[in-house]
């Protein structure tokens, strides 16, 4: 006999279907919140419950992450957060929370072994070469204080957009990440990638004082 599909919200379904991964390391389960937090936050203005979900829903939704709406991603990533949305709703199948089947309407786009590898770094030396410049004819510039914070902390460039002036505590030395999708500044892995970085080089130190001092546009 047919199954008829139980009514359950998309973030209550992802958050038992997180609950329901015991095989999986708490690094994966952090990826996987996220990439379905980005379904759970389209499904909201779409769907009151899994089981409205269609195979024109899919598509609408992987339509959506290509709009910029959404968080801009590589092609290897998009991959991988369709290949979970795929687990996930195969797991919604087993649970009677979707129609059977929906799992495959999910398109699994094919990445190039180019898209999948990125080569396209600055070797330390020339890294320093260039902090050296900045620091001795750029001192505290925009560009200066970019260059800097990447090469000594690592963080990535959407962390360094996230930034606002506040973020800096100059006393402490440290640098807060915060995730303020409302902003326009979401980061990797959202308010699970929230975090202080220290700043323990003290010519960025000087130079991030500097610019909030005599540089920064009053914004």
């Amino acid at each position: 006999c047919d199954m008829t599909p139980h009514t359950v919200p998309p973030d209550e379904a992802v958050a038992t279907y997180l609950d329901s991964r015991h095989d999986i390391t708490e690094s994966t389960r952090t990826n996987h919140k996220y990439r379905l937090g980005l379904f759970v936050e389209w499904a909201q203005d779409t769907i009151d419950s899994m089981s409205e979900l269609t195979g024109l829903d899919v598509q609408q939704h992987v339509n959506w992450r290509h709009t910029d709406e959404a968080p801009d991603c590589a092609p290897v990533t998009h991959q991988q957060h369709l290949h979970t949305l795929r687990v996930f709703l195969r797991w919604c199948e087993r649970a009677e929370l979707v129609e059977q089947g929906l799992s495959e309407s999910v398109p699994i786009p094919s990445v190039t072994s180019d898209e999948r590898t990125r080569d396209d770094t600055v070797s330390h030396d020339r890294a320093t070469a260039i902090l050296s410049h900045l620091e001795r004819y750029r001192w505290a510039s925009r560009k200066h204080i970019i260059v800097g914070i990447l090469y000594h902390t690592g963080m990535r460039r959407s962390a360094l957009h996230a930034l606002d002036v506040d973020d800096w505590h100059p006393d402490e030395r440290y640098l807060a990440i915060r995730n303020r999708p409302e902003e326009g500044t979401r980061i990797k892995l959202g308010a699970e990638g929230e975090r202080q970085v220290g700043v323990q080089d003290d010519t960025l130190a000087r130079a991030i004082d500097d610019w909030i001092a005599d540089v920064r546009p009053d914004v």
